[in-house]
């Protein structure tokens, strides 16, 4: 099935999913563990491990689901992972954080509990700095990723061997946040160990899993009898991708572990229409309101994940609409993570306080407080940049397009953190080489001499003493910058203090470590 073929299936079977009552359901919650996950304030928390259970109608339409195996019910059956961490005492009117894994890792906590500079490995549960718990959120993640503990919907090919329904797996986060926030007991009378404790429901993805929730909107997919899973998008590095589950597959590992690199550019069913929120919004077509939607783009996707195509169609910047954010991180990489053998230093930007920021205006855009306007990098022609993947064929309606840079090839615009908007350095360039390890993913550092003296041969970037007439000159920049996004809602007071302090603990017109 093409990539055009699939979205048409999709689209063709969404008013199946609204005006008949498809028979999906959890049937099961099967609890295997539970125990203390520490104590953040006053609250204590559970940790709950187990296995969730439930069926499909063999009508929806997933690629494959129709000539899957049925059971006793006439429907296709799955069973999956899941761990939900909850306050020990029964709070109310809460909201519920699905967690869509990556890659078969929860990513919630890596993203949004670590500390300004220190951020979690992305791999459990950590509570780190609590920030999460502290807001209230009642946390849960599913698997839906086949290789990761999934039994997805299946059939015998005609070849003899086993064939995978992939699409399954969204109907899977669909349905668990579902029952989750909507009923008191499953099918076989086990009570909801989370019962009354949810009023919305916020679903987080980053790259792989933000095009997760992306092609579930598009698809329709997130509905069921008249109901949506999930009130609000907290989407990072999603750029302009969505989902490849455009058929069964044969395993063992999933077909959505695939991306679009130098190495092969055109991986089928990732950077297909729609592209921009504009067109996905209206992909969505359904009596009920689309998501509130706040989606973050790292600068780097603009080069190595054509995020480009998520903003321009046809030589034209469509409105975002109503029910969607968007914010570019100047200088944001794709991952934060040191990787050898790169030309440059890795790019030092923590951009995990613009997620927290993001995801306490999400919540409180679901009570009604609108949240900030979007901010976009202007952009420019590509021009042929190595550094850029190739676009592939399906990707007409847009133009190779990249952030404009100023004299420092620092990006324009978008959300300037602290560091960028008081320079140190270029942040956020693709590192090299492309497409061998995570180089390009991982972004660069390029620092400013310290003194022109000490420029190397062809950087015409000012120096740090050309730039700042002391450290307290520098830090007094860093604070103001910080205090400026904390009036726009776009920073959390206490990570603005922390980003003081480091820039305190820099001193690096004194030598200090930031320029070496």
């Amino acid at each position: 099935m093409t990539p055009r073929c699939f979205a048409l299936a999709f689209a063709c079977a969404l008013s199946l999913i609204v005006t008949v009552q498809a028979r999906a359901e959890l049937l099961r919650l099967e609890i295997g563990s539970v125990e203390p996950h520490g104590t953040v304030g006053s609250q204590n928390y559970l940790k709950i491990d187990g296995r969730a259970h439930g069926a499909l109608n063999p009508g929806e339409p997933i690629p494959g689901l129709e000539r899957a195996d049925r059971g006793a019910d006439g429907r296709v059956h799955y069973s999956a992972p899941f761990t939900i961490i909850a306050p020990a005492s029964r709070t109310r009117g809460g909201i519920l954080l699905l967690d869509i894994q990556n890659r078969g890792r929860p990513i919630a906590h890596a993203l949004l509990n670590g500390g300004v500079g220190a951020p979690l490995a992305v791999r459990g549960f950590e509570i780190g700095t609590g920030f999460l718990q502290d807001r209230g959120f009642v946390l849960a993640s599913v698997g839906w990723e086949l290789g990761h503990g999934v039994e997805l919907p299946s059939f015998t090919g005609p070849d003899g061997k086993r064939r995978y329904a992939e699409g399954a797996g969204i109907a899977i986060a669909r349905d668990f946040a579902m029952f989750l926030r909507d009923r008191s007991r499953d099918s076989m009378g086990r009570e909801n160990p989370v019962y009354g404790m949810i009023e919305k429901t916020i679903a987080v993805g980053y790259s792989q899993s933000a095009r997760f929730l992306k092609t579930a909107m598009v698809t329709g997919l997130d509905i069921d009898r008249g109901k949506r899973a999930f009130d609000g998008l907290l989407l990072v590095g999603g750029h302009a991708g969505l989902m490849p589950m455009a058929g069964d597959s044969a395993g063992p590992t999933s077909v959505a572990s695939m991306v679009p690199n130098f190495s092969n550019p055109d991986v089928p069913d990732v950077h297909v229409p729609p592209f921009t929120w504009n067109d996905i919004v209206k992909a969505h077509r359904t009596k009920l309101p689309s998501p509130k939607v706040i989606a973050i783009n790292l600068a780097t996707d603009y080069w190595i994940y054509r995020a480009a195509l998520a903003r321009v169609s046809n030589g034209i910047e469509p409105p975002i609409p109503e029910n969607v954010r968007v914010y570019d991180i100047s200088g944001g990489a794709h991952v934060m993570l040191a990787m050898p053998g790169c030309r440059l230093p890795r790019s030092r930007l923590d951009w995990s306080p613009l997620v927290r920021s993001g995801l306490v205006n999400l919540a409180d855009w679901l009570n009604g407080r609108l949240p900030p306007a979007s901010h976009l990098m202007p952009l420019r022609p590509a021009n042929g940049d190595p550094a850029m993947l190739p676009h592939a064929a399906l990707n007409k309606p847009g133009a190779p397009a990249l952030p404009m840079l100023d004299e420092d090839e620092n990006q324009i615009g978008g959300i300037r953190l602290p560091d960028v908007a008081v320079p140190l350095g270029t942040n956020g360039a693709v590192n090299f080489p492309v497409g061998e390890g995570l180089c390009d993913q991982s972004g660069s550092f390029d620092p400013f001499a310290s003194k022109i003296t000490d420029r190397v041969a062809g950087d015409l970037r000012r120096p740090l003493d050309e730039r700042y007439m002391s450290d307290a000159d520098y830090v007094d920049r860093i604070a103001r910058a910080a205090d400026d996004l904390v009036g726009q809602r776009l920073l959390l007071p206490l990570d603005a203090a922390v980003i003081v302090n480091d820039a305190i603990r820099r001193m690096p017109l004194s030598g200090g470590a930031a320029v070496k």
